[in-house]
């Protein structure tokens, strides 16, 4: 995840490096081509690094957590359960239509306590996978 994360970074410097000196070019007069062709090629790198996020696949993993706080919240397509480690800085969320099955699996964990938990990376969330 954190070459991603820094070949992103990498290309999107890469390509406002690139529209910068298009634009530079341009407004001197100087090879209007060229300088074309490179703003461009930048924009469509600033663009293609933003959509990289987006089409990264789930990631499943276990963890260790401390559980330092935990809450349960009804949301608009049911209920949530979160799951707060303060050291790791990390939020472990369970969704559920039913309030029976989401109250079971926060009930589960306990505060102060640590637990290894399998959960399923998505969408800047970290969803906990219930196992049965």
């Amino acid at each position: 995840m954190g070459i991603i994360y820094i070949g992103s970074l990498l290309l999107f410097a890469i390509g406002c490096g690139i529209m910068v000196t298009g634009v530079i070019f341009l407004l001197t007069r100087q090879e209007r081509k060229k300088a074309t062709l490179s703003v461009i090629i930048g924009i469509l790198l600033v663009i293609s690094t933003m959509i990289i996020p987006k089409l990264l696949p789930s990631v499943e993993d276990e963890r260790i957590v401390q559980v330092d706080k935990k809450s349960l919240i009804e949301i608009e397509i049911g209920y949530r359960c979160s799951i707060i480690d303060k050291y790791a800085q990390m939020t472990f969320i369970y969704e559920g239509n039913k309030r029976i099955e989401v109250e079971e699996v926060c009930n589960q964990y306990s505060l102060g306590n640590e637990y290894k938990i399998a959960y399923r990376y998505e969408k800047g969330k970290f969803m906990i996978r219930n196992e049965d």
